[in-house]
């Protein structure tokens, strides 16, 4: 699968909130750290390359009709 994914901030933050879990309850959920979660929402990071492809067929069950943002 490759990398579609070019605003990793808005997408695991509308995955998120879509979801309607907490950043704790998403975290626990998919085997993120919470800091790490955090860090992407806020982008101040980004999942790794060799994590995004994982990340990408694990979140994709969760529908999104737009993206939020990191407040």
């Amino acid at each position: 699968m490759a990398d579609t994914v070019t605003d990793w901030k808005a997408f695991i933050t509308a995955k998120r909130a879509a979801a309607k879990l907490s950043q704790s309850e998403f975290a626990a959920r998919f085997g993120f750290n919470l800091r790490t979660l955090q860090n992407w929402e806020c982008g101040r990071s980004r999942p790794h390359k060799f994590l995004r492809p994982s990340l990408l067929r694990k979140l994709s069950k969760i529908h999104v009709d737009t993206y939020a943002t990191c407040v």
